[in-house]
Order: C-alpha cells, then structure tokens, then sequence
C-alpha cells in the first residue's frame, strides 16, 4: 500500500500487456515505476526502474498465493521483495502469510509494541494521518 501511496499524483500511463498481464507506469522524481495486473485485475507486481526505457531494475516487488478476505477484495499470502544495492549486491525478502484472518479483532496478547519497537511509536487508525494529500 505504500508504494501505491507514493504514485498518488503523478502520471499513469498504460503499457502494452506482457505476458497476458496488463501494466500500467508511472514516472516518479527518481524511478519509472511499473504495475502489473493479472486477469482479475489484481497487482501481482511492482517494479522499479531507473528510467522508462526499463533496462535497469532496482526493485522488484511480487504479490501472489492470494485469498479472498471477502467478495472482490484479494490479499496476497505471499510477498516477495528483491532489491538492487547502490555496490551491485541484492537483497531479497520473503514474506509468507500462514494463519490469515479477515474481520476479527486482534487478541490484545498478539499486539504488544513493547516487544517489536525501542521507542515510543504513535499508531494510527486512518492512512490520512500518515500521508498528507
């Protein structure tokens, strides 16, 4: 959601499929940056380029193993991250989503920030506090 976030505002531009995926680019102050959609219009991928000629990735990000959360709203399972390093080494993270449940409240003793974070951390309950329009 915070890639997506980040596209707010600037130019969409539609790509030829690839690869029986429709794709849609934007242009960003430092990246050229790619969406890809499978057949049920779900973002499979997100992909970072330097330029729009697409020749050198820096980043590459990929959605798959998804679930219904409810009619119409697909969660992706599986996130898989590779990223390009300024020294030319890569760095890959993979995410995987085992016990996903939709619409129940979070058990109190699941959620203590104490554990994760060694500071105050403010949470917030709406993305408008968090990015600005």
């Amino acid at each position: 959601m915070d890639h997506l976030l980040r596209l707010k505002g600037h130019d969409e531009q539609l790509l030829d499929p690839a690869e029986g995926m429709s794709r849609t680019a934007y242009i960003t102050a430092n990246n050229y940056v790619v969406l890809r959609f499978d057949n049920l219009t779900r973002l499979i991928a997100i992909d970072f380029f330097k330029s729009p000629d697409m020749t050198v990735k820096t980043a590459s990000y990929h959605y798959s193993d998804f679930s219904e959360a409810a009619p119409g709203v697909w969660i992706p399972l599986l996130h898989e991250a590779t990223l390009s390093l300024e020294n030319g080494k890569t760095f890959s993270e993979t995410v995987h989503i085992d016990r996903f449940i939709a619409n129940q409240p979070v058990a109190v003793s699941l959620f203590n920030p104490t554990a994760f974070f060694d500071k105050e951390v403010d949470f917030v309950d709406s993305f408008a506090k968090i990015y600005s329009e």
